[in-house]
């Protein structure tokens, strides 16, 4: 190879890194993510046809990133008179309009529907608490040097320090799905905290304060009151979990919301000091009690996620009674449903659960992140062992998420630590890890179905899959569904159906392209919210009552 064509090869190199660096904004636009170096100059000079500005052709190293140039070690201060605020135990907006939180594993979403409109508006988040417009705020939360960081700004110093020993809280969501309330306030593990100072409680309510902020952050820049009525979405949980969990979730958002009315909203943007969390969150177990935070009237009630998803299914299957299957593909679990959906004309639909129908499965994005790591480490050949190589695949797992997305959009992946290897979406598909990750999933939407019963299925109004979650365009997820599932002996198709609202074609193409991630938030909050019933346990019988509302 001559100079030249090294010299070339190297500059593409470069420049598909700038291009895993663009990130759409709210408008479609694409901003760089991080600094063009002098490399990068040079690389797109080169490229454009001037070859005196071509880079100094050298192997790549493994190198510690340079300490960032900003506020990662001052945190805002809490002044020391700081006073809790309890309006968010008494008030509520007095509109008919609603906000929607999707408290995510991987991204939380807020959506405000407003009364009498048409259409949602998905709330810009991470504008109000960071650089970066959009609508999905990151499940993360860093402890370091005595402060807390949220966000992007938590991702960012725990990638800069990659320390081997220290861990962000990611996917908090979890928490409550594993623990039930049962272990919150145990201390938190001393790689999340190393002062082992602070609780799961603690972690989970510091992080819904910052949701809590940056949504009602959101509605002042739309000039309207931050406390407009809240519903959150929750999983699918057993039946007895959901009404435990959901209470426990309420009692946190409260909580979270009079953290994020009475700090300085420098804090959700620079972190928290470690003694001034500890210091308000001692203040808000002494001032507020159970019976005060369950009789606030500003969180409202939990939606299934489930029905959320679905609520514009009613557009497509009018005046019919099917049964569909609700596949929530998120980051830390697969969410499964069987519903049987009523939906008449010209009137609200309603969502029956089948007893024995819901699962939360652990195949999840997370899963496909250990086998992309086990992937990349593999065709990399790195040597976890050595000290570059620990430092390359500690980059790589705090990365993996990024890494991901750029693969299946681009079909190839290139992660400077490892040299030129190019990682490619074919060889990944291929591994065994893959294909059984598939085999897996089917097998256990099999099994769901077989414990709800084929006779009461009543499939004479068709059976349908409705995809949603971050995973919900991936491919090892969509080809699940392309060929037929066998259950006791009987093999039969679910029918994919696409419930995108129409009114998602007034948007700009950026939301149109994560929708399947706001799904569940704009859903919780649309008027066309199908009414959850109670379980179908015999599909002989008649259809049941309303359910009650656990509070």
């Amino acid at each position: 190879m001559s100079n030249d064509d090294s010299e070339h090869l190297f500059a593409q190199r470069l420049v598909r890194s700038l291009l895993q660096r663009l990130v759409p904004d709210e408008r479609g636009n694409y901003v760089f993510h991080g600094p063009v170096s002098a490399d990068d100059r040079a690389a797109l000079a080169l490229l454009a046809g001037a070859p005196a500005a071509s880079p100094e052709i050298k192997t790549p190293v493994v190198t510690t990133p340079t300490k960032p140039k900003h506020r990662f070690r001052a945190p805002a201060t809490v002044p020391e008179d700081c006073a809790l605020d309890n309006l968010a135990t008494t008030v509520a907006s007095d509109t008919e309009d609603v906000v929607a939180i999707d408290f995510g594993t991987a991204y939380s979403k807020s959506a405000l529907w407003r009364a009498q409109s048409d259409a949602p508006t998905p709330l810009d988040l991470s504008g109000q608490v960071s650089d970066r417009p959009g609508s999905l705020l990151p499940s993360s939360l860093y402890i370091t040097d005595g402060a807390v960081y949220f966000g992007q700004l938590a991702i960012d110093i725990s990638r800069w320090e990659n320390d081997p020993d220290r861990m962000r809280f990611d996917s908090p969501k979890q928490e409550l799905s594993i623990l039930e309330g049962s272990d919150l306030d145990s201390l938190v593990d001393a790689r999340v905290d190393p002062g082992r100072q602070l609780t799961n409680r603690d972690l989970l309510t510091l992080y819904l304060a910052y949701l809590s902020a940056a949504t009602s952050l959101a509605l002042e820049t739309l000039s309207l009151s931050r406390h407009i009525v809240r519903r959150f979405a929750v999983p699918v949980w057993k039946d007895g979990q959901v009404v435990k969990v959901s209470k426990l979730l309420k009692r946190l958002l409260v909580d979270a919301q009079i953290l994020a009315d009475s700090l300085p909203a420098e804090v959700w943007r620079d972190g928290i000091s470690l003694d001034d969390a500890q210091r308000v969150l001692r203040m808000l177990r002494g001032d507020l009690t159970d019976a005060q935070r369950d009789a606030a009237r500003l969180v409202d009630r939990h939606v299934l996620e489930a029905a959320a998803a679905a609520a514009a299914i009613g557009d497509r299957l009018a005046n019919k009674r099917p049964t569909a299957l609700v596949v929530d593909i998120g980051a830390g679990t697969t969410d499964l449903g069987l519903y049987r959906f009523t939906i008449p004309n010209e009137r609200q639909a309603s969502i029956f659960p089948f007893a024995n129908g819901g699962a939360a499965l652990k195949i999840a994005g997370n899963r496909l992140d250990d086998l992309l790591i086990d992937f990349i480490k593999a065709q990399a050949r790195l040597d976890a062992e050595g000290g570059d190589g620990q430092r390359s695949l500690n980059r790589i797992r705090r990365d993996i998420r990024d890494h991901k997305i750029t693969l299946f959009e681009s079909g190839t992946l290139e992660i400077e630590d490892i040299g030129d290897t190019s990682i490619t979406l074919a060889g990944f598909l291929a591994t065994d890890g893959v294909r059984q990750f598939k085999e897996k999933l089917k097998a256990d939407i099999e099994a769901l179905i077989g414990a709800v019963g084929i006779d009461n299925l009543n499939l004479s109004d068709g059976l349908y899959v409705v995809l949603t979650g971050g995973g919900a365009k991936v491919s090892i997820f969509t080809d699940v569904f392309k060929s037929p599932i066998t259950v006791q002996g009987q093999s039969f198709q679910l029918k994919p159906i696409d419930v995108t609202p129409e009114w998602l074609e007034d948007y700009d193409i950026a939301t149109q392209q994560i929708f399947p991630q706001l799904a569940v938030a704009v859903g919780a909050c649309s008027p066309s919210l199908p009414d959850e019933k109670t379980t179908i346990t015999d599909a002989a019988v008649a259809l049941p009552r309303r359910v009650e509302r656990y509070n």
